[in-house]
């Protein structure tokens, strides 16, 4: 599988991204966000681009509009998102996305999963997220 969910360490979920997924496996990745998104509790989330290959078109769609259709619910219990990105064409791929849709909670881009941790740990210590234990 080229997406992983990790929800072991929570409220931090992890999220691996290798290769180029398939659409079927986007779908089954959005299938898994609004499986999350229904358990009610706040997260954060450390996604890891940095063995993904460049979208397609068709993924990069389904990606965007797989966001717009949970914008409302990711609002509610997303409290912020790090990506982990080390090449320059992920995030070129990264900053086209964020263009054409804005999240509802703050997103940083991070070349090490180190510093991305700690601003998750640290930038956004929230009432109803318990201590992250990274």
């Amino acid at each position: 599988m080229t997406i992983e969910l990790d929800r072991s360490s929570a409220p931090l979920m992890r999220i691996k991204w290798e290769g180029q997924p398939t659409l079927e496996e986007m779908n089954r990745y959005f299938q898994d966000i609004a499986a999350m998104y229904r358990s009610q509790q706040p997260l954060v989330v450390l996604f890891d681009a940095r063995h993904a290959s460049v979208p397609t078109t068709a993924i990069t769609f389904r990606f965007v509009s797989g966001l717009r259709a949970n914008h409302a619910l990711g609002g509610q219990y997303v409290r912020a998102a790090a990506l982990i990105i080390d090449s320059p064409l992920i995030a070129r791929a990264a900053d086209s996305i964020r263009w054409v849709y804005q999240a509802p909670y703050p997103v940083k881009v991070y070349s090490s999963p180190d510093e991305a941790e700690v601003w998750l740990r640290n930038a956004f210590g929230h009432p109803s997220v318990p201590d992250l234990e990274l």
